[in-house]
């Protein structure tokens, strides 16, 4: 799956925070507002970004992971997201490097 092997090659950059991790379904995701710094029913321009991000929430809702790894993957994706957008609110660049 196109989508998937997208995921997995974004998240690997993302190093794993404890070895430890929540699962998917236990996860609050932020509104696609907030990520893509839209305005309410505004248009997405990152639709691979939002696929991704459609998936993973549908684990939420009680869909099952097709296996431990797509479940990582989403955790991995949430952690990388709320980094993203806890920099942008400090104004600062965590996220990115220099």
């Amino acid at each position: 799956m196109r989508l998937r092997s997208t995921a997995i090659v974004a998240l690997a950059l993302v190093p794993l925070a404890c070895a430890q991790q929540p699962n998917a379904k236990d996860l609050v995701w932020p509104s696609d507002e907030e990520v893509f710094d839209i305005e309410p029913g505004g248009t997405i321009r990152a639709t691979g970004m939002k696929q991704l991000m459609d998936e993973c929430r549908s684990l939420q809702s009680g869909k099952m992971p097709l296996d431990p790894e797509e479940d990582k993957s989403c955790v991995q994706l949430h952690t990388l997201l709320m980094a993203v957008l806890e920099d942008k609110k400090s104004g600062g660049n965590v996220v990115g490097g220099p």
